[in-house]
């Protein structure tokens, strides 16, 4: 387990260099106004050691002490990379150092159990989050619709009648409940493991380069569980359902709780949602900026204006794509954050509230001029959001 935990790490990485390398003009976010003055170009030096630390973690996974080792080097280093921008806080980055940990605590049997759990945990969660009318309403169908279009099939699941619809958006996160029930059981176990190996199949399907085409990031993480799961499905095959509680006294078992209980915090405002484990939930409060067409028409993260107008949306979350190989964060404190550093001048925002989950109404604010929306944003954010120095705009 090790070995591909250390493989996937270096790979996602890789693929997602933007997000590290310090040569890149993005919005860099750190965590705390303490470190508004770290120079960017600074960032960039801790790519190697974290890459090695990676490729040592993997290496040593017979030998504990170097195991350990690799595993602190790596987590400390993720640990300075997102204080210095919180967008670098990608959803597999926060697994990843979850499992790092985990592992280097204990790569045997206990560890595998507390892999297990930290796998039943996230899709227990991720399906919390999806349970609302927005998602059975939007991105539920849109999604749906990525997994025809990658087997070839012109279905309009929009023009489906709306209990159709949000039938087979809520079949999501109902798999994903169903899944981690059966990884939590002992003696359903391995009926979890087959389950999550075909749920993450339809997902590279769904979000691969025959149907949506989403970031690369999203797919390698994707075909990561495609590989644990299939371990732990070994893993458990060989396993006698009495030995496998997840309620065991080993260290990693209980290390593993953390990330599984803290969601919690989520409910009440006082987490984050990727490390919620909030995944494709349409939910959370939106950031939206509209722009004047005639000075950014043309790109690719501008939608084409409504006709008549000149004003248009500037897709936040495309242009991230763009110049990061990564989504940006969900958070608003950090849209807002690029939304001050990448427009310079005055320009219309609109913000909404996290939606209500049975009706999906929303509050709504509306600003004109970048004063407003800082102000807005320190009444608001215990977390910083102005970033560490202003490249340039886009």
């Amino acid at each position: 387990m090790c070995i591909w935990v250390a493989l996937f790490g270096v790979v996602v990485l890789l693929a997602t260099w933007k997000l590290w390398a310090y040569e890149i003009d993005i919005p860099r976010i750190p965590v705390t106004s303490l470190f508004l003055d770290v120079p960017t170009g600074n960032d960039g030096a801790l790519l190697g050691p974290l890459l090695v630390s990676m490729l040592g973690f993997g290496l040593s996974a017979g030998w504990p002490k170097g195991r350990r080792v690799a595993a602190s080097v790596a987590c400390l280093t993720l640990a300075v990379f997102v204080l210095l921008d919180q967008n670098r806080l990608q959803v597999w980055i926060w697994h990843l150092a979850w499992l790092l940990i985990i592992l280097a605590i204990d790569n045997g049997r206990r560890g595998l159990q507390a892999v297990i759990l930290l796998t039943a945990g996230i899709y227990a969660w991720s399906a919390v989050s999806k349970f609302d009318i927005v998602f059975a309403d939007t991105l539920g169908p849109y999604l749906a619709g990525g997994l025809f279009q990658s087997l070839g099939l012109s279905v309009d699941v929009t023009a489906w009648p709306i209990g159709w619809q949000r039938a087979v958006a809520l079949s999501m996160p109902i798999g994903e409940l169903i899944t981690a029930v059966c990884l939590f059981v002992p003696r359903l176990r391995f009926a979890g493991c087959v389950l999550s190996l075909v749920q993450h199949a339809i997902l590279l399907l769904m979000l691969g380069p025959l149907g949506l085409n989403h970031s690369r990031s999203v797919l390698l993480w994707n075909i990561y569980f495609l590989g644990q799961n299939a371990l732990l499905t070994a893993f458990v095959r060989s396993e006698q359902p009495e030995n496998g509680s997840l309620w065991n006294s080993s260290l990693a078992v209980r290390v593993a709780w953390i990330p599984v209980l803290l969601p919690i915090l989520h409910t009440v405002g006082w987490l984050d949602h990727w490390p919620a484990w909030a995944v494709y939930s349409p939910r959370q409060e939106r950031v939206r900026l509209f722009v004047d067409s005639s000075e950014f028409g043309g790109q690719p993260w501008i939608d084409e204006p409504p006709a008549g107008q000149n004003l248009t949306q500037l897709r936040l979350d495309r242009y991230a794509l763009e110049v990061t190989n990564a989504p940006i964060s969900p958070q608003d404190r950090v849209q807002i954050g690029w939304i001050l550093d990448r427009l310079q001048t005055d320009a219309y925002v609109v913000w909404e509230s996290p939606a209500n989950p049975w009706t999906g109404a929303r509050t709504r604010r509306e600003f004109w001029t970048r004063e407003e929306l800082a102000n807005f944003a320190n009444d608001r954010f215990r977390l910083n959001f102005k970033p560490r120095e202003s490249p340039g705009n886009p």
